[in-house]
């Protein structure tokens, strides 16, 4: 997640967007994909663990800083 993947709709409510990869994943399944922005990155991803929705919450919370 990045910043410029956070819009505004025109009546004010904030709407998150992905423009890169997606992967679509089922059944609370984990996935080993590397991709993103490395400073974005939960360290499962950098460690080349498996990983879930989790790590999106991580990059999620790397916009503020």
């Amino acid at each position: 997640m990045k910043t410029k993947n956070i819009l505004m709709g025109e009546d004010g409510y904030v709407f998150l967007a992905d423009f890169g990869l997606a992967k679509f994943v089922r059944n609370n399944k984990k996935t080993e994909s590397m991709c993103g922005t490395p400073y974005m990155m939960a360290p499962e991803i950098i460690n080349n663990q498996t990983y879930s929705f989790e790590v999106d919450w991580w990059a999620l919370g790397t916009l503020p800083f």
